[in-house]
């Protein structure tokens, strides 16, 4: 006998209810704890209904995607490879738990992802949380990049590999020199790169005239070197040329604002900082004789042993014997172990940056800070360029003070150089900007009976000049002019 099928024949009559409320709260979690304002909910639903690629994500989400992804349409291929984490939910498009932004309002959406200015890194880290779209981070990297805020104050450079100088062969061939400054009074240092022979004597002033006069006393005891290296002021001026002429030596000088480049001067500027600090101004030349006499660090021999082939008669008592010439001859061998074991450590944290083309659009370090500029063209000293700043001014920099960037210069910045050969130093003692170069396109205005005008602000400007410099009015009445001296030179 054959039964029918009970539950096949029996149904229940009532109506259905095609929605679970219960199932409705559980599914639709992602935009019911969507923190996000009506407004805004409503412009990322209306910007997501225009958007043709996330029109067709819609479409897919319902009838399901392709196998291939050539079926897919253009502006919809880049959500191809997240088709399984896609997921749709009240006219918005989620991937897994972010929120997936339209075409129109990715731009405000990275502006309010960089307001706090961080870096790379956590501008991706803070998107993974919140928000998605195909190839989220290069737009991120690209961004920041372009955000003149961080241009400007972004961190010192990397270091490069170390770059020695070479080491003479011969005593007093070559020299650093550098002035100090310690209880009010000026010093002039000077030291030999072979022998580390140190002479510290004291300044009236800072001028090219009275170093020039503290040079020749130590070029008639020692001999004239061939090469001196040292910072730009004072020995960058015309007097200082000229005496390195006359007297047949060469100076070189390193980069504006990079003592490292003449590590060996500001070595001596501690030593004779040192000595003074701890023997007293009174006593220096006691000192000085004694850290002559003192053999040098990682070696058993003097400078004094080295620059004079014997040691130094002082206080401390010594035999006849040990006073008599003795020429040591290999200890050059010795300096160029130490120099090379220095190097090993130094350059282990170091990398090479790539060189820059004359042209090239990058951001230079003043101070703190970074400020566009140009690349004019390579220096003959290593690692040094002349760029052209955002004043129009062409500078020396080292290469750790400049990096490249995507930003866009003004056109102003763009290199109108004309070459100056080597001749780079402008004549005079000091200058605001050191390595600073003229361009025929910025005359300097040599006229100093010029008209002047007084602003509200209690400043005197020259009518004839579209970049003077203030002059000062004191709260009596008092000028406060810039010297006469400072005339020549772009301050």
């Amino acid at each position: 006998m054959h039964i029918a099928d009970l539950l096949s024949r029996s149904f229940n009559e009532k109506e259905i209810q095609l929605d679970d409320e219960d199932m409705i709260e559980t599914v639709h979690t992602l935009t019911k704890q969507l923190q996000m304002s009506e407004i805004k909910k409503r412009e990322f639903k209306e910007a997501t209904l225009k958007d043709q690629g996330l029109k067709k994500v819609q479409q897919y989400w319902e009838t399901g995607w392709p196998n291939s992804i050539d079926k897919v349409p253009k502006e919809a291929r880049s959500y191809f490879r997240f088709r399984h984490e896609l997921s749709v939910e009240q006219d918005l498009v989620f991937l897994n738990s972010r929120v997936v932004v339209p075409v129109s309002l990715r731009k405000s959406m990275l502006l309010l992802l960089h307001e706090a200015h961080c870096g790379v890194e956590k501008s991706k880290a803070r998107a993974r949380q919140v928000i998605f779209w195909p190839n989220i981070n290069d737009d991120i990297e690209k961004m920041i990049s372009t955000c003149m805020v961080c241009e400007r104050y972004r961190p010192q450079t990397i270091k490069e590999p170390l770059i020695s100088h070479t080491i003479p062969h011969l005593p007093y061939e070559k020299i650093g020199a550098d002035i100090c400054d310690y209880g009010g009074k000026s010093y002039l240092v000077v030291g030999c790169y072979l022998t580390k022979w140190v002479d510290v004597v004291q300044l009236r002033n800072k001028s090219s005239e009275e170093v020039i006069n503290k040079l020749k006393p130590m070029f008639a005891t020692h001999g004239i070197p061939k090469i001196m290296i040292c910072d730009n002021v004072p020995f960058s001026s015309w007097e200082m040329k000229k005496f390195s002429k006359e007297w047949c030596f060469e100076i070189i000088t390193s980069s504006p604002r990079y003592p490292k480049s003449n590590g060996f001067a500001e070595k001596l500027v501690g030593i004779a900082k040192s000595l003074l600090r701890k023997a007293g101004p009174e006593k220096l030349y006691e000192a000085l004789l004694e850290y002559r006499c003192t053999p040098i660090s990682g070696m058993s021999i003097s400078p004094s042993q080295m620059l004079l082939s014997r040691k130094l008669r002082t206080k401390l008592p010594i035999t006849q014997t040990e006073l008599q010439p003795v020429v040591h001859k290999h200890f050059r061998e010795g300096l160029i172990k130490k120099r090379a074991r220095t190097k090993l450590y130094y350059d282990k944290q170091a990398h090479v940056r790539p060189e820059f083309i004359s042209g090239g659009k990058v951001m230079v370090r003043v101070g703190t800070q970074w400020e566009p500029a140009v690349i004019v063209k390579k220096h003959s000293i290593p690692r040094s360029y002349l760029v052209k700043n955002k004043n129009g001014r062409i500078v020396r920099r080292n290469k750790c003070h400049i990096r490249k960037t995507n930003i866009q210069t003004n056109k102003e910045l763009n290199p109108d150089y004309h070459d100056l050969g080597d001749e780079w130093n402008i004549r005079g003692n000091n200058t605001q900007d050191n390595g600073l170069y003229h361009s025929n396109n910025n005359p300097v205005n040599l006229n100093r009976n010029t008209s002047r005008t007084t602003s509200q602000n209690g400043y005197l400007y020259n009518n004839n000049s579209a970049s003077s410099n203030p002059v000062y009015i004191t709260r009596r009445g008092r000028n406060v002019n810039r010297p006469s001296r400072y005339d020549d030179y772009l301050l």
